[in-house]
């Protein structure tokens, strides 16, 4: 059975006090009070139940008869132990760091036993399995490739061409409409057996970057079935913090899937010219310059694109197919023109007839069509004659040689389908009110009407003769019958849950409220969110009247995100910026009595100003959201808390903001939000780093780095490069750090936060190697590219006085912090407490320490409450040095050992090396009262780094007595045992015992090796050799 521990010390938070219970009584303990420990002495064992952990504290009375304190928590069957120092070295700040130590401690341990239970360990986040694609249809009749026609003309030279094209990433066929450029490529892929083959038949509806990439990576499902399905899922995260970011990283998720394809695949993009979104040209570039060797891009287009076209014909990555090379020779129109007509024409007349129309295959076509209404040689003739072919009066031969060749009812039905972008049967009886549909569009395939059939359901037009129709129609329907006609196709879209394709005719029409309708109906079924094509909900958003849009406040809402998700990331400008928050205030008002709207509204303000670089005014925002926000509204609830413990982060609550930041991480892995999870977890891991814990950080950087660097996210590469250089800082490894800074500069395009961070971090690193002037100089150049951002400039001025103290500049260190930066009531609790260090430590320099020590002690405790550990050890280090300087050398002492408990297990170096030589002289002249192995060693670790090298090969296994030092400064000053022995007034067989002792401690096997260790260590400081009467 186990005892139980009546004498304890715990945290009350009512009285915001500490109280010791023994079993008679209990005594109020004030934070600040260091006397509390008398009521110690009569004890072997208490327990402490603090703010941040609980655990009991043991005495243990060593061989030497000083007594330790040792503070121990059991978990599982499994007991956690720690050095807590002797009883006049305790402290109630001291035992809560030990207390949240251990809870880390066991918290790793369990994460090492079982990972999938690690709260804080950074995992790459899976991405769903069940992912949206599977439920958000695309139309499938645009990724089949169009059926061939009947009559095909064989066109060697240019399938050769075709074939040439494949050596290089990108084949680009750019020719007027009508050229064959469709018909040339489906020729060349039945004539030479292609087998993997993408093609996408591109509209004016793929004007969405994420709606095309969803079409393009789904056509490409057709080498590998499960193909891109992780990019897809990228795709359509949401919300999109960083949208190109997001396109960037599924587009390499997506790359890097294509490299390991095992078979070469071409991909065909069909009527490119109808895309002019910037974004979706930014992407295909970001695309094509990083496409593997397994796959070739076909591109069909009637103008030439925006793309870097000049840079890949330098780099000889494009092959251009133009105009020129696609028009048919005189053979060519021979061949055609004898497969389709009757009446065979001789050569001369096709070579008179091919110059007049250019090798125009569409007027080849259209003279084939004429020509079977001709019966005699005369009218052959007369056809010649009067057909031109140019493209003036093309409108005139489809309508007098195709349309008026058929029967009125077969014409009525071409002048009503000519509507529709696509058509399949059914929709075509809905709109001609006829059930006949599927066997007119037979025929007019079968009789080369300009109708191309696109799999067993769908057909298209041709795009000169679907706009030839539609014009006529207008004409011969009249304004009513054709708005009658495209109701009757909405209706039909509607039916079929077609809602892209009903809205767009439903604006087409004006009619308004059914668009409206239509688009709330997909608003609420959140289809934008799972598949991101905000560039789509915003193109018809600005189609409504302003006033239908603000008397729903879906609408509004919808319009805020759209505006919001396709807006250039950085900056997002103010005329921008009022737009969204007019819109989110029309919500705000419509939904006054729906607080989880309202929570949706709050959650999107708060992503509003926090871009706008407001941070702490988004956390407000945010934290009400997550009063109001349902249960189910997970992405909103993750974004809002991200931006929570931001907040708090920067108002120096450490301990309330690891509480919200590792729910937003846990919130975001739930929902396979990678992008969310990242920048959780990137948060968490600056704030182990200000909590003192520099290997969960460094794990965490590690992973966040491997995984953003294999996605090319440029923001989360450099957030995790610096800080894993502050950490590599911190351990004393400058050669580690300075690398990690220089791949961060070496980003591009780099934002100006990460460069000017890295600038900041190369001026620390050029002051440990002792020179603070360069370092200054380096920091310099950052003010004139700050101006405006005050919390930068801070951190600037800072470091500047931080170099003027070192270089024992008083009065510049002075200047800087009478600046206005540091002027007012309102200085942020972080900025001010930065200020009061400085302050400190430039009195101390000054020998003011006397001053300085209660500016100290009043900064410590509001500091470890918060935990803000990293300034709780900062604060540490200078009370140690102002004691010091005071004389008073047991505090002093007791100080720095105090904080060497808490620090070396970290590995913490540079905390102590930024000092000095006046800290480097205290720790060594500790050196002779610790006992615990690990302090020593770390102690032993720091002072090697002072010599400028970075690692030992084994550190000391226990400290040198005074005797052993005062025998090791003779021994590698020369001196014999005999001779030690007299200046020392011992035996020679106790010199010989001592020399074998300081051998082992040192781990070294003679007395040169010992005295090199021995000034490598600085041991010799303070220690006087005894004079010897022979020399």
């Amino acid at each position: 059975m186990p005892k139980i521990v009546s004498d304890a010390l715990f945290w009350n938070a009512e009285q915001q006090t500490y109280i010791f219970r023994t079993a008679n009584q209990a005594h109020l303990i004030p934070i600040a009070d260091t006397h509390w420990t008398r009521l110690l002495a009569p004890l072997k064992t208490f327990s402490f139940h603090g703010q941040y952990g609980h655990l009991t504290v043991r005495r243990e009375v060593r061989s030497t008869r000083e007594d330790y304190w040792y503070a121990y928590r059991s978990q599982k069957k499994r007991t956690f132990k720690r050095y807590v120092g002797r009883s006049a070295e305790l402290s109630v700040a001291q035992l809560e760091n030990i207390a949240r130590a251990l809870s880390i401690d066991i918290q790793n341990a369990s994460a090492l036993s079982n990972p999938a239970r690690s709260l804080i360990q950074y995992q790459p986040t899976p991405l769903p399995t069940d992912s949206t694609q599977e439920h958000i249809p695309l139309l499938e009749a645009k990724l089949h490739f169009p059926r061939l026609a009947l009559a095909l003309v064989s066109r060697p030279r240019l399938l050769a061409l075709l074939d040439q094209g494949r050596t290089s990433p990108l084949t680009l066929l750019s020719a007027p409409a009508g050229t064959g450029k469709t018909t040339l490529v489906r020729q060349w892929i039945e004539d030479r057996h292609i087998p993997n083959i993408a093609w996408i038949s591109l509209d004016a509806g793929d004007n969405d970057p994420a709606r095309f990439w969803r079409y393009l990576i789904t056509a490409c499902q057709s080498f590998q079935p499960d193909l891109g399905h992780e990019a897809l899922s990228q795709l359509m995260l949401y919300p999109p913090l960083k949208p190109f970011t997001t396109l960037e990283a599924a587009l390499t998720t997506f790359l890097n899937e294509l490299v390991a394809l095992p078979v070469n695949c071409i991909l065909v993009l069909e009527d490119y010219h109808l895309l002019n979104e910037p974004r979706i040209h930014e992407t295909v570039t970001f695309f094509l310059e990083h496409l593997p060797p397994s796959l070739h891009v076909l591109l069909l287009s009637r103008t030439e694109p925006p793309l870097p076209l000049a840079r890949l014909r330098a780099k000889g990555e494009l092959f251009e197919i133009t105009a020129n090379d696609l028009r048919f020779s005189t053979e060519e129109a021979q061949s055609f023109l004898q497969q389709i007509t009757p009446h065979p024409l001789a050569l001369e007349e096709v070579q008179q007839l091919n110059i007049r129309l250019e090798g125009w295959a569409t007027g080849l076509r259209l003279f084939a069509l004429a020509l079977q209404r001709c019966t005699t040689r005369e009218e052959i003739s007369r056809c010649l004659a009067t057909f031109t072919g140019n493209h003036r009066p093309l409108q005139d031969y489809f309508v007098s040689e195709v349309l008026e060749a058929l029967p009125e009812p077969l014409q009525v039905f071409l002048l009503s389908t000519s509507i529709l972008e696509q058509a399949t049967s059914s929709l075509c009886d809905a709109v001609t009110d006829r059930t006949d549909s599927a066997q007119i569009l037979d025929q007019f395939t079968r009789y080369g009407l300009f109708l191309e059939r696109l799999d067993e359901q769908w057909y298209r037009f041709h795009a000169l003769f679907a706009e030839t129709m539609r014009t006529e129609a207008q004409k011969r329907l009249g304004s009513e019958t054709m708005r009658s006609l495209l109701i009757k196709a909405g209706d039909w879209y509607e039916r079929h849950g077609l809602y892209e394709e009903a809205i767009t005719l439903a604006l087409r029409i004006g009619q308004m409220e059914r668009a409206a309708r239509l688009i709330t109906q997909k608003l609420e079924a959140r289809q934008f969110q799972e598949t991101n094509e905000f560039h789509t909900l915003l193109h018809w958003l600005e189609q409504l009247p302003e006033t239908l849009v603000r008397s729903q406040p879906l609408l509004s809402f919808g319009h805020a995100l759209a505006l919001f998700f396709t807006a250039t990331p950085h900056p997002l400008s103010p005329t921008s910026a009022a737009h969204i928050e007019a819109l989110l205030q029309v919500a705000e008002r419509g939904w006054s009595q729906n607080t989880a709207a309202l929570g949706k509204v709050f959650a999107c303000r708060a992503l509003l100003i926090h871009r706008q670089g407001r941070s702490r005014e988004a956390a407000a925002y945010a934290r009400q959201a997550l009063l109001w926000l349902s249960p189910e509204d997970l992405l909103w609830r993750s974004s809002s808390m991200g931006i929570a413990g931001l907040g708090e982060t920067l108002e120096g609550q450490y301990n309330r903001a690891r509480l919200t930041l590792q729910a937003a991480y846990e919130l975001s892995v739930s929902t396979g939000n990678h992008i969310y999870t990242r920048a959780a977890a990137g948060r968490l891991a600056a704030l182990c780093f200000e909590q003192g814990e520099l290997h969960q950080a460094a794990t965490i950087l590690r992973r966040m780095l491997a995984e953003a660097q294999e996605q090319q996210d440029i923001d989360d590469i450099a957030h995790a490069q610096l800080g894993l250089a502050r950490i590599y800082y911190e351990w004393n490894r400058l050669e580690k750090a300075q690398e990690a800074v220089r791949e961060v500069l070496r980003l591009t395009p780099l934002p100006a936060i990460h460069r000017i961070q890295a600038t900041l971090l190369q001026a620390r690193l050029t002051f440990a190697c002792g020179q603070a002037e360069a370092a200054l100089q380096q920091l310099s150049s950052l003010s004139d590219d700050v101006v405006g951002s005050v919390s930068l400039l801070r951190l600037i001025e800072a470091e500047k006085a931080f170099y003027y103290v070192q270089l024992h500049n008083g009065t510049a260190a002075r200047q800087v912090l009478q600046g206005y930066l540091w002027q007012g009531n309102e200085l942020p609790l972080l900025s001010h407490e930065r200020r009061e260090l400085l302050l400190a430590r430039l009195l101390i320099a000054e020998d003011n320490a006397q001053e300085a020590l209660p500016l100290l002690k009043r900064l410590l405790d509001p500091a470890q409450r918060a935990g803000r550990i990293r300034h709780t050890f900062e604060i540490q280090v200078l009370l140690a040095l102002a004691y010091a300087a005071c004389r008073q050398t047991y505090e002093a002492r007791r100080q720095l050992l105090t904080l060497l408990s808490l620090t070396s297990a970290e590995g913490y170096q540079r905390l102590f090396l930024d000092e000095g030589e006046p800290l480097l002289a205290l720790l060594r002249a500790c050196m002779t009262v610790i006992r615990a192995r690990p302090l020593l060693g770390s102690v032993l670790a720091i002072l090697h780094g002072a010599t400028g090298e970075q690692t030992l090969t084994r550190a000391p296994l226990e400290p040198l007595s005074a005797q052993e030092l005062r025998v090791l400064r003779l021994l590698a000053s020369g001196y014999s045992n005999p001779e030690i022995a007299r200046a020392l007034v011992v035996s020679v067989n106790t010199i010989r015992s001592q020399v074998q002792s300081i051998y082992r401690k040192l781990d070294v096997h003679n007395r040169v090796a010992a005295g090199e260790v021995a000034r490598q260590l600085r041991l010799f400081v303070g220690i006087h050799a005894p004079h010897h009467p022979d020399r």
